[in-house]
């Protein structure tokens, strides 16, 4: 019986730091890409204001735009990790206490309030938005974003590389 007890223990020991985890990452998750995105609008705005140089603003925003790559698979390696963490706190509570699961996806969450009537429905509440997934819109913004720079970075360097023949 002792030892039962201890195994539930460290089981639970196990759940809340599954659940710190969970929370580090869902933070960063969410974090990642509105600090790219907020690094990104700055970086093209003080370099149509402060950088006269096409191609010194050219490399700059390729330089931008392989920050915004990289963090794109910063996301996905947070979203893997959260998808990991969500899976193994979902086992401890089935298997070892069988008791019901937590919902940790938006999908499951909205059903779970839906379904005790607890959803309050105000005019931004669409399930189209709720039910789909933000996060995944959020990378598409980061991979649209990187486009966006390498395409500008490009047009900068042609335009100084024009600008040099004509002059």
């Amino acid at each position: 019986m002792n030892n039962e007890i201890q195994k539930l223990n460290l089981f639970l020991e196990q759940y809340k730091r599954c659940y710190q985890t969970w929370i580090h990452l869902n933070s960063l998750a969410w974090q990642v890409p509105a600090s790219t995105f907020a690094v990104t609008l700055a970086v093209i705005s003080l370099s149509y204001q402060y950088l006269t140089s096409p191609l010194v603003r050219g490399i700059t925003f390729l330089l931008n735009a392989v920050y915004c790559f990289l963090m794109l698979v910063q996301m996905a390696a947070h979203r893997r990790g959260l998808d990991g963490v969500s899976a193994y706190m979902k086992h401890i509570e089935q298997k070892v206490f069988n008791i019901q699961t937590l919902p940790t996806e938006t999908n499951e969450i909205v059903e779970f309030i839906e379904k005790e009537g607890w959803l309050k429905k105000d005019f931004l509440y669409h399930k189209f938005l709720i039910k789909r997934r933000a996060y995944y819109y959020f990378q598409y913004g980061l991979l649209s974003a990187s486009v966006l720079l390498i395409t500008l970075g490009f047009a900068n360097i042609l335009l100084a590389s024009l600008s040099e023949r004509l002059a």
